[in-house]
């Protein structure tokens, strides 16, 4: 019911994973361009999935160390990432934190 999407771009993986989720499903969707998810945006409201995508465009890292902080650890049921490659070791050790067992 809850998916991260690191990287977002035009927003294809994110629109998969929302219409996927059930109706009550959360995605949260990073990253770091306003132009690109603008784009991805567009994509959201015609399928009619945007109210289920959160975008926050930040650093992915601060981002999900905010959920932590918040208290979401191990409440994330999947996570997609495709983002800038020098990060991967540490959104992958952010998500250990935040995906639930088995997830």
């Amino acid at each position: 019911k809850k998916v991260v999407d690191i990287g977002v771009f035009t927003g294809a993986s994110s629109l998969a994973a929302a219409l996927a989720l059930p109706e009550e499903g959360t995605v949260l969707a990073c990253d770091v361009s306003e132009e690109f998810t603008n784009r991805a945006k567009k994509y959201w409201q015609e399928a009619g999935v945007s109210e289920k995508i959160n975008l926050v465009l930040a650093p992915a890292t601060e981002t999900l160390q905010k959920c932590l902080d918040n208290g979401e650890a191990a409440t994330f049921d999947f996570a997609f990432i495709d983002a800038d490659k020098g990060n991967y070791d540490n959104y992958y050790e952010l998500m250990l934190k935040l995906l639930r067992p088995q997830g």
